[in-house]
């Protein structure tokens, strides 16, 4: 006859197989799922990137002086082919506030969630996804972890939006592409009006080392506040030395009437100096105030007058997937008495 106890410890005893059995099976999943290649159908991928700063001049006493260490993004993506012609991705974003102010902890949310096909040598895409505003200007550059590109540091439009889109080649040889989307134009939040947002990119491949993009979009915006925006781009690469000059104007509807068009120049080179190892410099220049400068986050820069953005830095690959880029950023306010800013910035970047 089998006694209270040695029930009792039979049963323990099965609990914990059974808990370590789960145990091992996650872990196994994960493992697979890890482990899987670009052959394979799914794939876990991040990317990791953020400051070690000091803010020594700022146009808000308040932030003048103050220093730390910041997250800028972190991403965790899954992306799986459902089959040869259909992938699905989520992705989950977190990131520091970045205000200088909020005491607030990192909370993730949905940065993409879509549904890919490809038909007829076009792709189309449904859900939360990027948009056509900047992608072939980040891919071309390529230096994102360093800083946003010129029409998302200056909040002229957005990386994501819930849609559907549509893009291909427009000639056989595929050196011309189209990129066309209608989106909510409420980027990663909820739509809470009846309008709509297009965008278009057409980009051209001169040549090995030269492309061009033009871009256009209107946003459909409740209470007349509509805006367009216009956008060139001419890219420059070879293996030692990048280059890239940017135009872009938009004008936005005004609550008492009239229009607020601001116009952006920028300018954009790196070169090798080693073969890990790149010089990079970068000038923005706006020929109005920033409306939604207060808003940038981890500069919080002035709306009163026209900022002129410059910053140099040297980006070292230090590991596989690895990087750690020393950088300066000055803003400086054409005509004005409002003081400059200047950044000083260690950054770090890591894939995987």
């Amino acid at each position: 006859m089998t006694s209270n106890k040695e029930t009792d410890g039979i049963q323990n005893m099965k609990q914990n197989l059974q808990k370590m059995t789960a145990i091992a099976l996650a872990l196994g999943a994960a493992g697979a799922v890890l482990a899987q290649t670009k052959d394979e159908p799914g794939k876990i991928s991040g990317t990791v990137f953020g400051d070690v700063y000091y803010v020594s001049g700022h146009h808000d006493s308040a932030v003048e002086g103050m220093n730390g260490f910041w997250f800028r993004r972190i991403y965790l993506t899954y992306d799986r082919w459902i089959d040869d012609k259909t992938s699905l991705r989520l992705r989950q974003e977190a990131s520091s506030a970045g205000d200088f102010s909020s005491k607030s902890k990192m909370t993730p949310f949905m940065k993409d969630a879509y549904l890919k096909f490809k038909e007829d040598g076009n792709t189309y895409t449904v859900g939360l996804h990027g948009t056509p505003t900047w992608g072939t200007v980040e891919k071309a550059l390529g230096y994102r972890p360093i800083e946003k590109t010129p029409l998302d540091l200056w909040k002229l439009g957005s990386s994501r939006d819930h849609g559907i889109s549509v893009k291909g080649k427009l000639d056989p040889s595929g050196a011309t592409k189209y990129n066309f989307m209608i989106g909510n134009g409420s980027s990663t939040s909820t739509e809470i009006d009846a309008g709509k947002t297009y965008y278009l990119s057409l980009d051209h491949k001169v040549s090995k080392n030269v492309s061009v993009m033009g871009y256009i979009d209107h946003w459909d915006k409740p209470g007349h506040k509509d805006r367009r925006t216009a956008q060139a781009f001419l890219a420059y690469k070879n293996d030692d030395f990048t280059a890239g000059l940017l135009w872009a104007d938009q004008k936005r509807q005004l609550d008492g009437g009239g229009d607020y068009t601001m116009g952006l120049w920028s300018l954009y080179a790196d070169v090798a100096v080693s073969e890990k190892s790149k010089l990079f410099a970068r000038v923005d220049k706006l020929n109005a105030p920033s409306p939604d400068g207060p808003k940038i986050s981890y500069m919080q820069l002035s709306d009163a007058a026209r900022p002129t953005l410059y910053m140099i830095g040297l980006d070292t690959e230090v590991r596989k997937n690895v990087r750690f880029v020393p950088n300066i950023t000055l803003v400086t306010y054409d005509g004005s008495s409002v003081p400059d800013s200047v950044f000083i910035k260690l950054t770090f970047a890591v894939k995987f």
